[in-house]
């Protein structure tokens, strides 16, 4: 766990600028309670990053049977309108389509008019948060972000299907991808990413 961690830090923390965009997990499997500790852990997050200088840009996207869009990259320029807009994020409940997702990102995100910095070279970074197998195939549309260059990392929750997860993060797996037991857990990722 530890190494995916350190893995996040060196690509982010230590060379800012950086465009990052939460893809979480709002199907039903999660549950409201659980759904709350993924809120604390992207707080948490947002709170180690350079947001107040607009060196580090964030979004927020959540995916169920549906994907939405919660705010585009840079809407928000200071942590105070972040930890609100996170705080009030409605969890959604449904199935889950991941590859659906991914390709809104692409769509949506991923372009100048999603605020992205991508035609600036700037680095471009997806943390995805789930508990379940997806519905539909995730291959094609996770490999065509990492096509365009993005990088992917892939936190999963309980016993989540490893070969999606491997299948959707940038490679070695052993850096990009993590499996956690419980939502719980989420809290000792951000601890660790303060510690180190």
């Amino acid at each position: 766990m530890l190494s995916i961690i350190l893995s996040l830090i060196e690509c982010l923390a230590e060379r800012p600028p950086y465009d990052i965009v939460f893809l979480v997990d709002s199907s039903s499997s999660i549950g409201t309670r659980d759904f709350r500790e993924v809120k604390t852990f992207m707080r948490t997050f947002v709170d180690g990053l350079d947001i107040n200088t607009k060196k580090v840009q964030v979004g927020l996207a959540q995916f169920s049977t549906d994907p939405h869009k919660e705010f585009l990259i840079g809407d928000y320029a200071n942590k105070a309108d972040l930890f609100k807009k996170i705080d009030d994020l409605p969890y959604r409940t449904g199935g889950t389509y991941m590859g659906k997702a991914m390709k809104f990102l692409k769509d949506n995100y991923f372009t100048t008019a999603g605020g992205s910095r991508i035609d600036e070279k700037v680095p471009q970074v997806v943390v995805v948060v789930t508990d379940g197998d997806s519905a539909d195939d995730i291959k094609e549309p996770a490999g065509q972000l990492r096509k365009k260059g993005i990088i992917i990392f892939a936190i999963g929750v309980g016993p989540t299907n490893m070969t999606e997860l491997k299948a959707i993060a940038n490679s070695p797996p052993e850096r990009f991808v993590v499996n956690i037991d419980n939502y719980q857990a989420l809290q000792g990722l951000t601890t660790t990413m303060t510690e180190t």
